[in-house]
Parts: structure tokens; C-alpha cells; sequence
């Protein structure tokens, strides 16, 4: 039998604010630019571990939203992203229509690589909105 090993990995917490600014990357996308590939799996991400124990342990730490802003702007600057709005009132969550279709089909694209339940792209925008709603009331 094998002993317990430790693996360090970064805090759950933090990858779900990081996620969340990914999103308002997307939903600050530039018309006109192509969508990389399997970005919709950030969407997904985001349904699962809103759907878990780690949102209301993300939002007893929502200082960690600041810190990654501070980190994207410093190392991963992206003037299109706008990480300078991504605040608990005005974080957006919900992509620009003008990528939506791009991005259900790059989700319909990538679902052989989900296991379980897969819920459908509509199901996860409703979730989004209603997460943006709640952090917003977070402030």
C-alpha cells in the first residue's frame, strides 16, 4: 500500500477567481478576433466549481479577485481583456453576443472530452448570469 503524498497545488479559491477573469476577458472579447480553441471549457469550469462547496469558500476570500487582476495585468497583460473593471460590482461573466455562436460551438466541439454530466450550453449561460448577479451583491 502506498504511503500518503503531498502535492502542492494553487488554493481551489484561487483558481475560481481566476476563471471568473477569464470570463470577463471573454465578455469583453474584440469583434472580429478568432476564438482559440477550447475556450469554452473555462465556462464549464466555472458551472462545476460554482456548483461545488468552492464558491462560498471563494467568497469568504474575495480579495483573491484583486490579486489575480494584479497578477493578469502585471505578467498577462491583455488590453482587450478591460481586468481594470473585473471588480466584485462590475465583473461580467456572460460573453458578448457576438461570440456566442463561436463559443457553443467550440463547447459542442469539445464534449467528448467531459465525463458525466454534461450540461447543456444554455443551462451554463443561466448559471453565469446568476453568478455574476450574486457576486455583484457581494460588495
Amino acid at each position: 500500500m502506498q504511503k500518503a503524498t503531498s502535492v502542492l497545488t494553487i488554493d481551489v479559491e484561487r483558481t475560481f477567481w481566476e476563471k471568473l477573469t477569464i470570463l470577463h476577458k471573454i465578455a469583453n472579447f474584440p469583434e472580429g478576433k478568432a476564438l482559440p480553441a477550447r475556450y469554452a471549457r473555462h465556462l464549464y469550469d466555472v458551472y462545476n466549481l460554482g456548483n461545488s462547496w468552492v464558491k462560498e469558500s471563494a467568497f469568504k476570500r474575495k480579495e483573491l479577485l484583486e490579486k489575480d487582476i494584479a497578477f493578469k495585468q502585471k505578467f498577462y497583460y491583455a488590453k482587450g481583456a478591460h481586468y481594470e473593471t473585473a471588480t466584485l460590482s462590475s465583473i461580467e461573466l456572460l460573453p458578448r453576443k457576438t461570440i456566442l455562436n463561436a463559443l457553443q460551438e467550440d463547447y459542442q466541439a469539445m464534449k467528448n472530452m467531459i465525463y458525466g454530466n454534461i450540461p447543456e450550453f444554455e443551462e451554463i449561460l443561466a448559471f453565469l448570469k446568476e453568478l455574476q448577479e450574486e457576486i455583484h451583491r457581494l460588495e
